[in-house]
């Protein structure tokens, strides 16, 4: 099964290159979302999205979302992996219902903590 990249229009190189590099097949018809790799249980939003919309045929948006969001495609338990273009980013710090805004208010990021170490925090 190949991975989907649901994204058409301007594409940057770098993007492009990545997603080749994985053997990502481009699909027409997602002009809503970036889909990266099948692992992923985020999406982001490649426009401003409403509540009520739909994405990937059947799930849909609980909240506002903003162009570049995070939106999650599955339910999502506290504590799971938060994967997005096919790396762990974080983790749920409670549960995430699919079509839900994910953000650092429901997101512990696993990246760029290097201020909370500095300042003591062990968390």
């Amino acid at each position: 099964m190949g991975i989907i990249l649901g994204i058409f229009g301007s594409v940057k190189e770098t993007i492009l290159y990545n997603c080749l590099k994985r053997g990502v097949i481009i699909i027409k018809g997602s002009n809503k979302i970036i889909l990266i790799d099948e692992r992923d249980n985020v999406v982001v939003a490649k426009v401003n999205l409403s509540k009520g919309e739909k994405i990937l045929e059947n799930i849909k948006i609980k909240d506002n979302i903003k162009l570049g969001f995070k939106i999650a495609i599955k339910n999502l338990k506290k504590d799971e992996k938060i994967i997005k273009y096919g790396e762990v980013i974080g983790k749920a710090t409670r549960n995430i219902d699919e079509g839900e805004l994910v953000h650092i208010h429901n997101v512990d990021g696993l990246r760029a903590q290097g201020d909370k170490h500095q300042s003591g925090d062990k968390n």
